[in-house]
């Protein structure tokens, strides 16, 4: 892991000097060869899946098969046929100097990506990164790490078969180590881009000393060109409006099952919109729905003031099951926006190594909850005594 930083500056000068038909090239031989190992894949795919309970709602976004392993060759093939950006004029004027001006587009260089439970992103990633001339380093999900390695080796093996460097592709091991490091790469990293919960994008820009491109955790509004189609708006705006009467509905009708199916198939970030628009009474049937480790994805998404809301509406059970599914760093952004009552019950619900872990320095040298433990504190007071 040591030199993975050095070796992914030089493949990225190297792809630079690649014409966009032989990465085409690439890309289609990859495609082939993602469906001619399909099974090597899945073996390895069932290996992250066996770690992980069917009932989790990531257990889907996890699992790989021969029809979605196919589907993915087909958006690489899909790449391909895009036009590449690499070397366009975006931008061509002449000085009354009489000097020319062109601005080009160009490649990032090394783009680091931080992503969760989804293997498929591997594919995807270097797919589009490599179409574009540049190299990337993968920082998945512990759930995921050997079907993340199976497809990285993969993707190796290609660029292997193409005389090329194997170092425009690189996986980072899942731990959090990891993650840090890949944050604090300056002139190694040109950019990062988190793909996932809230929390994680949070995370991810809270202590990147790279810049970062950020991702939207849900899309929650809708721009219309002047010249749009104004019924195509009112469907699409009336569809979106559904979803919260249909859950007010089934609350209403005491229809728990049929909502809970119904949450299951909804992403967190929506959840998480649902319940910032409900009533107390309605909020709390809903959350309480919601399979643990959802539940704590989900919290991770919501405002701050109903995060205490439903802290202060939490058994002490209810409290410890939610805390022992999140991350620590999701614990800690949690902590620190909460005032001193909440922060002293929370920490009563956690063990003592969870503990002893906040309590040491962040990566920005912070100690984060040691001060709240015996006297009342107003919100974010935290932030201005440590």
């Amino acid at each position: 892991m040591n030199n993975w930083k050095e070796n992914s500056l030089i493949a990225s000068r190297k792809l630079n000097l690649i014409s966009t038909e032989e990465i085409n090239k690439v890309l289609l031989a990859l495609a082939d060869k993602a469906e001619e190992k399909c099974e090597e894949l899945l073996v390895e795919n069932q290996k992250d899946l066996a770690s992980m309970d069917k009932s989790n709602p990531l257990y889907d976004r996890l699992l790989l098969t021969k029809q979605r392993i196919f589907d993915i060759a087909s958006d690489i093939r899909k790449v391909v046929s895009l036009e590449s950006p690499v070397g366009r004029i975006l931008e061509s004027r002449e000085l009354a100097n009489g000097l020319k001006l062109t601005k080009k587009a160009v490649p990032f260089g090394v783009i680091g990506i931080i992503y969760e439970a989804r293997p498929n992103v591997s594919f995807d990633v270097f797919s589009l990164c490599f179409k574009t001339a540049n190299v990337c380093v993968l920082k998945g999900g512990t759930d995921a790490y050997n079907s993340n390695f199976a497809i990285v080796n993969l993707i190796k093996e290609v660029l292997r078969e193409h005389n090329l460097d194997e170092n425009m592709v690189h996986l980072l091991p899942a731990g959090r180590e990891a993650t840090g490091e890949l944050l604090s790469a300056v002139g190694y990293i040109d950019l990062i881009i988190p793909r996932g919960s809230a929390g994680l994008i949070k995370y991810v820009r809270e202590n990147s000393q790279v810049p970062v491109i950020e991702t939207g955790a849900g899309v929650v509004h809708c721009y219309f060109d002047k010249d749009a189609d104004l019924e195509k708006g009112k469907a699409i705006i009336e569809n979106a409006k559904a979803d919260l009467e249909i859950v007010r509905q089934l609350i209403e009708e005491k229809r728990f099952s049929e909502l809970k199916a119904y949450l299951m198939e909804t992403n967190p970030a929506d959840i998480a919109e649902l319940l910032n628009e409900l009533q107390k009474e309605q909020y709390l049937i809903l959350y309480r729905l919601l399979p643990k480790e959802l539940a704590a994805e989900v919290f991770v998404d919501l405002d701050v003031d109903l995060q205490e809301a439903l802290i202060g509406a939490f058994s002490d059970v209810e409290l410890k099951q939610m805390l022992d599914e999140l991350y620590l760093d999701d614990t800690v952004d949690i902590i620190e926006e909460m005032p001193a009552s909440v922060v002293k019950r929370i920490l009563k619900q956690t063990d003592r190594e969870t503990r002893n872990k906040i309590n040491r320095p962040s990566i920005e040298g912070r100690f984060f909850v040691r001060f709240f433990r015996y006297t009342d504190r107003p919100k974010n007071h935290l932030k201005y005594c440590c």
